[in-house]
């Protein structure tokens, strides 16, 4: 390969992954913001049925006294737990908390991240790949062309020459 044919090559392989691997990672996030929202909102939804049912589960649910600085139906953290209360109708000055470990809560979310990083590692490979054929593939009509001009190059060399020496 020329220098040309090595400048064209990295140029187009550059411009073809980063192109695609910048819209691949802002797809990859979104997508790790809506898994994100679908666990907290499933982790929700399981917190409300706790609270009707009183069979064990991975949740902790006892009553909490019920104050005007209390909100209720919403996620709420302290130092050791996530938590949401929940009013009930038929208990008036109470409210049903239901805890789940904060650091189960951030090794789920974790759990996600690794998830959605490995997809978009695995994604960057292919995208690399299919690049370096891109490359390849572009590169191919500027070897012909520059073949092409080289040949028309040696043959006017050629032609000049012969009518040098005939003289």
């Amino acid at each position: 390969m020329s220098r040309v044919e090595i400048e064209s090559f990295i140029k187009s392989f550059l411009l073809f992954f980063i192109s695609l691997a910048s819209i691949t990672a802002l797809r990859y996030y979104e997508m790790y913001e809506n898994k994100i929202y679908l666990f907290e909102e499933r982790l929700f939804s399981q917190m409300k049925i706790s609270s009707f049912n009183k069979e064990p589960t991975n949740f902790i649910v006892t009553n909490v006294p019920k104050s005007s600085d209390k909100i209720s139906n919403v996620f709420s953290f302290n130092k050791n737990q996530i938590f949401v209360l929940f009013e009930m109708k038929d208990l008036n000055n109470s409210l049903v908390k239901v805890s789940y470990p904060l650091n189960s809560f951030l090794q789920d979310r974790s759990i996600i991240l690794e998830q959605v990083k490995n997809m978009f590692y695995q994604s960057i490979l292919i995208m690399f790949i299919i690049s370096i054929l891109f490359s390849l593939y572009a590169l191919h009509p500027l070897k012909k062309s520059l073949s092409l001009t080289n040949e028309f190059i040696k043959d006017i060399l050629h032609d000049f020459n012969t009518l040098i020496w005939l003289h």
